[in-house]
């Protein structure tokens, strides 16, 4: 048994670009099996081709255009989602994470496509409508932004770069209590399209003309990140050997809470990565149960008022409600 450990710098790779790095590997190693060269294709441009074009791209009246999107969409969004934390938030973050996956079952991941379909909305579009409900349930406020990466490759020239390219989308949402899940997923929807349509300025450069105060303890904008992995897996060497990806805990949290999300044998898998500066794992687990509870209650009626509907269990009900009380 071979393991084969790479350290990559995030500002010279992405996700997608370890794909790419793996596919290739893949092709080599076969090659080198059979006695042959590598046969790679050539690139048309280099990473430095890019960066040249984008700096040359993105200024003047198109740059214009992109920061005046995010400025209008951000105004008077609340600096942070204000949900109950185990701990105070220390001045200066230690950044320890904590790490927990769960699964939701096929027959409820088809159901959940299946009701996005439905509005013409995407997996990830109906999960982020979802995930704004429990957070709202959580927090008691009505004005959302959760972070998204977008791996910000819509040009056919660099879907075979290694580099980096993604960006940071931050996706504000409205709740209101008296309007459907499915009248919901219809704005996050239309939200998500714009911003994807204004994807290409940097999130540094937003929080730059935004003219928000950097805190040491708090990242910016948004402190919640979802990411839906869709990104091509990329086939491992064969032949004589056989290979598979080694999943590892990095027990580090940027942010406050990310999900991470992705699919794998008609199962969802979903992974909580969370501060430990501020939360007990025990919080996490309760924050997951009633992310599934809402997942069944929206698929069984999506036309209910989004403020209606039943998250906790009933033995934790009980508990809230009649062993505090008494």
């Amino acid at each position: 048994h071979h393991v084969v450990c790479m350290t990559l710098h995030h500002i010279i790779s992405d996700g997608w670009s370890n794909e790419i790095l793996f596919r290739e590997l893949n092709e080599a190693y076969v090659s080198y099996q059979e006695g042959k060269e590598p046969n790679l294709p050539s690139l048309e441009i280099q990473y430095a081709d890019y960066a040249i074009w984008q700096r040359e791209w993105l200024k003047g009246e198109r740059l214009e255009a992109q920061l005046s999107y995010w400025k209008e969409t951000l105004l008077g969004a609340p600096e942070s989602i204000d949900l109950p934390t185990d701990y105070e938030r220390p001045k200066e973050l230690t950044y320890r994470g904590g790490v927990y996956t769960t699964e939701i079952d096929g027959e409820t991941l088809k159901a959940l496509k299946e009701l996005g379909e439905s509005e013409g909305a995407t997996l990830f579009m109906t999960l982020l409508a979802a995930i704004n409900v429990v957070l709202y349930k959580h927090s008691g406020q009505k004005d959302l932004v959760i972070g998204s990466p977008i791996a910000n490759r819509n040009h056919h020239e660099i879907e075979g770069l290694i580099g980096f390219f993604v960006n940071t989308l931050a996706l504000r949402t409205e709740i209101n209590p008296e309007e459907s899940f499915r009248a919901l997923l219809r704005r996050v929807k239309e939200r998500t399209l714009e911003a994807y349509e204004h994807q290409d300025v940097p999130f540094e450069q937003v929080v730059d003309h935004l003219e928000i105060p950097r805190q040491l303890n708090r990242n910016p904008v948004f402190q919640v990140l979802f990411d839906l992995h869709n990104q091509p897996n990329a086939s491992l060497p064969y032949n004589k050997l056989s290979a598979e990806h080694i999943l590892f805990d990095h027990h580090i949290a940027k942010l406050d809470l990310s999900i991470f999300a992705y699919e794998s044998s008609d199962t969802l898998y979903l992974t909580f990565e969370y501060l430990k500066d501020i939360y007990r794992e025990a919080n996490i687990f309760k924050m997951i149960d009633h992310l599934k509870a809402l997942m069944k209650a929206i698929i069984q009626e999506p036309d209910k008022e989004t403020g209606g509907y039943e998250i906790l269990e009933a033995e934790e009900k009980e508990r809230l409600l009649v062993e505090w009380n008494e």
